[in-house]
């Protein structure tokens, strides 16, 4: 996990990702906003249908709020 998760992972459930084609993650085609939103929404149905706060910065801040 990040380091900039870790405070807050001492009190809660923290679930830090990558983007297809960013970090660690190699796109398997090329990447669309669509699909950026597809893969976040399979992230969140895959973890848990509860409650959560998404948050996401600069690119990432718009996809969460396509998700939402």
């Amino acid at each position: 996990m990040p380091a900039r998760c870790s405070g807050l992972a001492e009190h809660t459930r923290v679930i830090a990702c990558d983007r297809a084609g960013l970090g660690a993650i190699d796109p398997a085609m090329p990447v669309t906003i669509d699909l950026e939103v597809e893969d976040l929404s399979a992230l969140l149905s895959h973890t848990g249908n509860g409650a959560c706060v998404l948050v996401g910065h600069s690119w990432g801040g718009m996809l969460a709020q396509l998700v939402a």
